[in-house]
């Protein structure tokens, strides 16, 4: 079995464990791989390569908390490799391993006793004079945010030709049921069972007093049309990467082709594990 391990923050306590993941998994008889952000950090070990199919993980595993976990199920979504992550952050959300667990769990990795779930994610195409400049994927979400020194920001959205809303604010967020428990959330939108076949639309500080989230088929093809003037409005996906969006450029989102295999290592009941992390219902 061929292991990826990714993480971000150089800090020598998490580049110890992930040495020690790597001496574990090869004492086991599998084969590891880093990503090739990291290898000035463990450089005697060889990194994964898209275009290499000997190279090319079985399994992901991510070291940190959710952020870096979204930053690794970026190449995880786009390769449609299982993944995985230990959580050495605050929350930690997305990650299905605590410290404590690492060697237990991987043992049951390398002998796949695993099962793997779905998590459903989003594409954005964005059009300039209706032309296709970008197009992006997220796990959880798109965020349309302005400037904190520009005008209020107008956003139009459309179902097909249908007018369905139109917020003026800060922004909106476009977030998966996955994405629910994130920005959407902080934002003041509802948390949605990741087994729904939806996503979501919450508007960031809307200068309206019913503006609140709207919730659509994941069948559904949503048009936002951003109407203020400016060139400093943001296209943030997953909180990772962000892109300006210029007056009048078009943003098409639908349900992206592929979900996130995510390894299951033991059933997770949903309103357990919000319970645990956001003492939902306390």
């Amino acid at each position: 079995m061929k292991i990826g391990l990714y993480f971000r923050k150089k800090i020598d306590h998490l580049i110890r464990m992930a040495d020690n993941i790597a001496t574990f998994v090869l004492a086991n008889g599998s084969e590891v791989f880093i990503s090739p952000e990291i290898t000035d950090m463990l450089p005697q070990y060889p990194t994964y390569c898209s275009s290499h199919l000997a190279t090319k993980p079985d399994a992901l595993l991510s070291l940190g908390g959710d952020g870096t976990f979204l930053h690794a199920a970026q190449y995880a979504l786009l390769e449609d490799i299982p993944i995985i992550g230990i959580n050495f952050g605050f929350t930690g959300f997305l990650t299905n391993i605590e410290k404590e667990e690492i060697y237990q769990s991987l043992e049951l990795i390398l002998n796949g006793a695993y099962s793997i779930s779905s998590n459903s994610s989003l594409k954005a195409s964005i059009f300039r004079n209706g032309e296709l400049i970008k197009s992006s994927f997220c796990l959880n979400d798109f965020v349309l945010q302005k400037d904190p020194i520009e005008k209020i920001l107008q956003i139009e959205l459309y179902m097909a030709t249908q007018k369905i809303a139109s917020f003026r604010g800060d922004g909106l967020i476009v977030a998966t049921p996955s994405g629910s428990t994130a920005y959407s959330l902080s934002a003041g939108g509802p948390v949605v069972d990741p087994c729904c076949k939806v996503y979501l639309l919450t508007p960031l500080c809307s200068h309206n007093l019913t503006g609140r989230t709207l919730i659509v088929h994941e069948k559904e093809k949503i048009y936002a049309n951003v109407l203020s003037k400016g060139e400093k409005t943001r296209f943030i996906r997953d909180g990772t990467e962000e892109f300006f969006i210029k007056d009048l450029d078009r943003i098409m989102i639908q349900r992206y082709h592929r979900s996130l295999k995510m390894i299951v290592l033991q059933e997770k009941n949903f309103y357990h594990t919000l319970n645990q992390k956001f003492q939902w219902g306390f």
